[in-house]
């Protein structure tokens, strides 16, 4: 064999694929709504993560408002955050102006920008986009229309994207309120922002403040301020000690390291944080 010989492969291999080094904005986020006894909640944390560069806090929560209140639009995602600007700013585009609307123009609005986003995807590994979209229209139309994977449906229970859909947050949803659409408007605050908060804890990537908007027919939407989402934080820790206390009496356990006046016996602090609970949650529901 000559010295200068060298083996062939049969065919030409295969190009490894080699990420590329481009530094995305991606959102390992949660975002979820829900219908309440007064409209439409939606929620979400605010960090965004640059992998292997910066993590920051942004907005994930935007609203179209209508003439004289007569509809309201609101949208929340998880996933690229250029591509969510797009979609409020389509939908934004198509319905300003008009003095009412229905649902069908809504949907219709809502999966036409959608999918205009989508289709500039070129790496779906690195670039997504899931979104909610809440509509109220007067006297009493409420909406909630959740695009995912492509696809939009409307859906009347709680809906759940990025790291919110997940075997943790459907774990705390087995054990809150299961019939969204028949519980309060206090109820629901605390339902969100206690699966919020948790998955801050619990799921890497999740983080910053937490975001909430509330959508009720013929009143304007509303982004919770600093100290209501403070005062929602609280409750949602509240509930957390409450259930974990509840856990422990329940099994009958002694718990040295309990955070607790050992002068009062457990069902005693239990019982007095549920009430604390109640009277807090009374106090929310007359802020709205």
């Amino acid at each position: 064999m000559p010295a200068t010989y060298k083996p062939r492969l049969p065919h030409k291999p295969i190009k490894p694929y080699i990420p590329s080094d481009k530094r995305e904005a991606r959102a390992l986020t949660i975002a979820l709504g829900f219908h309440s006894l007064s409209g439409i909640v939606l929620c979400s944390d605010s960090q965004f993560t640059i992998p292997q560069y910066m993590k920051y806090s942004g907005r994930k929560l935007f609203f179209i408002p209508g003439a004289d209140r007569a509809w309201s639009i609101g949208l929340t995602y998880c996933g690229d955050p250029e591509r969510a600007d797009r979609i409020y700013e389509q939908m934004k585009k198509s319905v300003c102006g008009q003095a009412t609307l229905d649902k069908d123009t809504v949907r219709q609005c809502f999966e036409d920008a959608l999918a205009d986003v989508r289709g500039s995807i070129i790496n779906p590994s690195f670039e997504t986009i899931d979104a909610l979209c809440g509509f109220c229209a007067i006297p009493d139309k409420v909406h909630l229309f959740v695009g995912k994977s492509g696809a939009v449906t409307e859906k009347d229970s709680l809906v759940l994207l990025g790291c919110g859909d997940s075997s943790l947050s459907r774990y705390l949803e087995n054990l809150l309120p299961t019939e969204r659409a028949s519980i309060g408007l206090e109820i629901g605050l605390l339902t969100g922002a206690y699966i919020v908060e948790q998955a801050k804890k619990y799921v890497d990537g999740c983080g910053g403040d937490l975001q909430m908007l509330l959508m009720q027919p013929g009143g304007c939407p509303t982004i919770l301020g600093l100290r209501d989402v403070a005062k929602l934080t609280e409750l949602a820790d509240l509930l957390d000690q409450t259930m974990k206390r509840a856990c422990i009496v329940s099994m009958g356990v002694e718990m040295e390291d309990l955070d607790y006046d050992k002068g009062q016996s457990l069902e005693q602090v239990l019982m007095n944080g549920i009430r604390n609970l109640k009277t807090e949650l009374q106090r929310l529901h007359y802020s709205y």
